[in-house]
């Protein structure tokens, strides 16, 4: 498990870090400045929430990480993205297939994440040939799917994981196809294929979307339980955050592709600080049946972003400083343990 040095994460047990990353795209209308100085760091075995508002840049960020964003039209304009030290981006795209590996992706979609003209369990089979091969092409697939010890091992292999997914009658649901699986079973085999692939980290993009409650909360738990027993890193994204404080050891908060907020999940709730997490938290509806207070506005323009800090034109304490100069993300001096904000009222200078 991670590991705190006088409330904050030491350097030798960072597995990834985001430093200052800005990503645009280039279109018709000309460039959207979506994601601008985004910085995040995640600990071997840590669970990491990345929340805010749809479109805040979440997505975009996590793809970013996996090197499946679309070049062009996005673009990385500048930053850093280290996995044990290693700078992805400046990595050939050989190079960055072979740290693939690392990574295991489980979409927010699972109706369509699938593919429908394979079984469950020639999907799964395949997670398991193709492990920690980044050049396995067809003709090797071809060979590997011959060699029946190989694929009689791939087998057993994935009916162990569905167990361990808590997924019942292992032979029927390997020989199903998608079509045949509830919402939940089909979220639950993606997470066994995100497993097989024996990954350093998981990103998983609100993999609860779409499904009804009580399967919502198997599938955190069933999430939560196999990053505290293999050791595995997670960046959790997600809008929800009853969801976030559930699993996740610390969240940073976005919003218009900045990090205004970020902190241990329990100071988070407790001593929240920035203006826009405060809103976000009233935005909850409330047990007695109130709703909540919302946050009046819109997120902007990515075309053309506010100048400065990008929530002052929603923000009750905007000061005259908010609309010239973005304030920086910055520990909080009194705070014992990590507490970074990006807010002005929290600048001694100003």
């Amino acid at each position: 498990m991670f590991n705190y040095e006088e409330g904050h994460m030491t350097t030798a047990n960072t597995l990834l870090k985001v430093e200052e990353l800005s990503i645009g795209f280039e279109t018709f209308e000309g460039r959207a400045n979506v994601v601008a100085d985004a910085s995040i760091e995640v600990a071997r075995g840590e669970a990491v929430g990345l929340v805010g508002e749809s479109g805040c840049g979440k997505t975009i960020t996590a793809k970013a990480i996996l090197g499946t964003l679309p070049q062009p039209p996005a673009k990385i304009s500048s930053g850093r993205i280290l996995l044990a030290g290693t700078d992805l981006l400046a990595l050939t795209p050989q190079e960055r297939r072979e740290f693939a590996r690392h990574f295991s992706f489980i979409p927010q979609d699972p109706m369509s994440s699938l593919n429908p003209v394979f079984t469950v369990g020639d999907q799964l089979v395949n997670v398991v040939l193709w492990r920690g091969k980044p050049d396995f092409g067809l003709g090797r697939y071809i060979v590997s799917r011959r060699q029946r010890a190989e694929v009689n091992q791939a087998i057993l292999e994935s009916k162990e994981m569905l167990r361990k997914v808590n997924i019942p009658d292992t032979e029927r649901i390997l020989s199903n196809y998608p079509n045949q699986l509830s919402g939940g079973m089909r979220q639950r085999v993606l997470i066994a294929m995100a497993l097989l692939g024996e990954p350093s980290m998981i990103i998983a993009d609100e993999p609860g979307t779409g499904l009804d409650v009580s399967i919502q909360d198997q599938i955190l738990d069933l999430i939560k339980s196999r990053v505290s027993e293999e050791d595995i890193s997670v960046i959790f994204i997600t809008h929800d955050l009853g969801v976030a404080r559930r699993i996740c050891d610390r969240i940073y908060v976005m919003y218009a592709g900045t990090v205004v907020e970020v902190a241990e999940t329990r100071f988070l709730f407790s001593s929240t600080k920035h203006p826009y997490t405060t809103g976000l938290l009233q935005s909850v509806p409330k047990v007695t049946g109130k709703m909540g207070k919302g946050i009046p506005g819109n997120i902007p323009d990515y075309y053309h972003p506010p100048r400065g800090c990008r929530f002052h034109p929603r923000c009750p304490h905007r000061m005259d400083v908010c609309d010239k100069q973005r304030p920086p993300l910055q520990q909080l001096p009194e705070e014992k343990c990590e507490h970074k904000v990006s807010c002005f009222l929290y600048q001694e200078s100003v």
